[in-house]
């Protein structure tokens, strides 16, 4: 992400496209998140994570917030409640 207010390439985007829609990579956001855990912890954090994105609603999110890995790594937690609407837009 760039310097400022804004969000870099979505607002870059809809900048020049206003009716564009942008979606973040799966594998993108993931390495966002890991890189606010421990290495040790990746091969439990992964699943939990996966339960996220394959959720259909922001349900697995807020479950994820006040789980243990949520209170210990709350920057996870504010990365995928910025990228939500990027994340889960369903392309026209």
């Amino acid at each position: 992400m760039g310097s400022g207010s804004g969000k870099g390439l979505p607002d870059a985007v809809t900048g020049a496209w206003p009716r564009a829609t942008v979606q973040t990579c799966v594998i993108h956001l993931m390495r966002a998140s890991l890189r606010f855990a421990s290495k040790r912890d990746h091969p439990a954090l992964v699943p939990a994570l996966k339960a996220i994105y394959t959720a259909p609603t922001e349900q697995a999110l807020q479950e994820f917030s006040v789980s243990e890995f949520g209170q210990r790594c709350p920057a996870i937690v504010r990365t995928r409640q910025a990228a939500w609407n990027e994340f889960t837009s369903d392309p026209v």
